[in-house]
């Protein structure tokens, strides 16, 4: 699988497999294990989609994701328990945007992925049920306060995959109506949040602790908007 796949349109669609299921019932001893062990106060065990195929329509550079239900809990022994359950969570992320400013937060010391890095805001799990645009928009307004009416435009463009974390994220390119949108943030779930100019979000990727998907989003965008 390519890191950034870019694409015209994509399409969520839920399967069940039987064989997926088997194989997270047979680990369960250990899964509980581990969540016992390494989840703090901070972490609560909620749904995630799983991605167990990607198709591509080269012709139209359309995608298709394959995606069934799966637990916090499985993904979190995965991570820190070392055991391979094959999931590849599906996420949203996006480049939000206005004029020459990006909106970039730093993540806490809780979470269970690059605790203290930098990343592009917003970003979270695509919930079951939920389209990536409502997913993105609802996942804006909660880490950072802004409003959808603040949201000028707002496009899913590529498809990242972190090879480390084994997850998958819909790149998106969120533009504001204004920089003024970047003032009186909500930064509770992050130690720090704020529009930072081009120039400087380019130094922060080139030398800060950055989550390696918002790299390949910040890059893939500048790609994307050229286009």
């Amino acid at each position: 699988m390519e890191q950034v796949t870019f694409f015209s349109d994509i399409t969520v669609v839920d399967v069940e497999d039987e064989s997926f299921r088997n194989h997270l019932q047979s680990h369960q001893p250990a899964i509980e294990e581990c969540w016992n062990q390494y989840a703090g106060k901070d972490h609560f065990n909620g749904s995630l989609l799983n991605i167990l195929e990607v198709e591509a329509n080269k012709d139209n550079l359309a995608l298709q994701l394959k995606v069934c239900s799966a637990e916090y809990k499985q993904y979190l022994a995965q991570c820190k328990g070392g055991l391979d359950l094959h999931i590849r969570p599906l996420a949203v992320s996006g480049v939000t945007f206005a004029k020459d400013q990006v909106l970039l937060g730093q993540r806490t010391t809780s979470v269970t992925n690059y605790p203290g890095y930098f990343e592009l805001v917003p970003s979270g799990s695509l919930e079951a049920g939920k389209s990536w645009h409502e997913q993105i928009v609802d996942e804006l307004l909660g880490e950072s306060g802004i409003e959808p009416a603040m949201i000028q435009s707002c496009e899913a463009f590529c498809l990242i995959f972190d090879e480390g974390e084994k997850l998958f994220d819909i790149g998106c390119a969120i533009e504001l109506i204004d920089d003024s949108c970047f003032q009186n943030l909500d930064v509770s779930e992050y130690g720090e949040m704020k529009g930072y100019l081009l120039q400087k979000v380019k130094n922060l990727l080139a030398k800060e602790q950055v989550v390696p998907t918002s790299k390949l989003l910040f890059e893939a965008w500048r790609d994307w908007s050229k286009r």
